[in-house]
């Protein structure tokens, strides 16, 4: 900053004032660390909300502060879901939450209901369904994975198909399948995600792979939640060397 001499009048006062917002606690990042961000992927009734859903009571419960955003899809109704341009859409809607709450401190648990991660997979599923080209499926891809270091840990959540349609169908008043829970479909988002998962595990050591389909739900919530917390914990040793 500019020495007192050469500071306005006005400067001096906005400078003077500074003390009280405490500014290096405010915007410290080495003092109060950003909030510790999961995201969860995978393909559908694999169990992705259930975990979600007990982690975040577990955090409250423990006397954190915990978010869980509302999921693109919740949040973007007025587009057609069989496009590319839709799962653009969500995936901007969580890259802008992503961004605005990886600089505060207002949260200590964040928990995605899909991020930049399964944007990277859906956009290769597109590809798949030959509705993107590979040097535009591609350039989407790395803009999302631009932001994939403000995530903490990253489940890609996957179950067999069978598996996953009776898990999805147990309390419906009908059998008839949505437009991403038939077999065919889960099957290739299956695919997807683990070839996403192998690209990508080298590149972004946060990444975990969960196979739900010979898991109760305790175990799965219990296995989960022990990897949050092997993770954390490497988190809070690096920041005390």
């Amino acid at each position: 900053m500019a020495g007192d001499s050469e500071m306005t009048e006005f400067e001096r006062r906005a400078h003077l004032i500074k003390p009280y917002f405490n500014h290096l606690i405010r915007h410290g990042k080495d003092i109060l660390p950003p909030p510790f961000i999961c995201e969860f992927l995978g393909s559908p009734s694999a169990g992705k909300t259930t975990i979600i859903r007990t982690l975040d009571k577990f955090w409250r419960r423990q006397r954190f502060r915990c978010w869980t955003p509302q999921e693109g899809a919740e949040a973007i109704r007025y587009m057609d879901r069989n496009t590319p341009f839709y799962n653009i859409a969500t995936g901007l809607h969580a890259y802008r939450i992503l961004m605005e709450i990886s600089e505060g401190h207002q949260y200590d648990h964040v928990l995605f209901d899909r991020c930049v991660f399964d944007a990277y997979v859906w956009l290769k599923y597109r590809f798949r369904k030959d509705q993107l080209s590979a040097d535009t499926t591609r350039m989407f891809q790395e803009f999302f994975l631009g932001a994939a270091d403000r995530v903490d840990c990253a489940f890609v959540i996957i179950c067999d198909p069978e598996v996953a349609i009776a898990r999805e169908t147990k309390h419906e008043l009908t059998q008839q399948m949505g437009q991403h829970t038939n077999h065919d479909t889960i099957r290739l988002l299956i695919e997807c995600n683990r070839e996403s998962y192998e690209e990508l595990k080298g590149r972004f050591e946060q990444l975990v792979l969960v196979d739900t389909t010979e898991m109760d739900e305790k175990t799965m919530i219990q296995h989960v939640a022990g990897r949050v917390l092997d993770r954390l914990e490497k988190k809070v040793i690096e920041a005390s060397v």
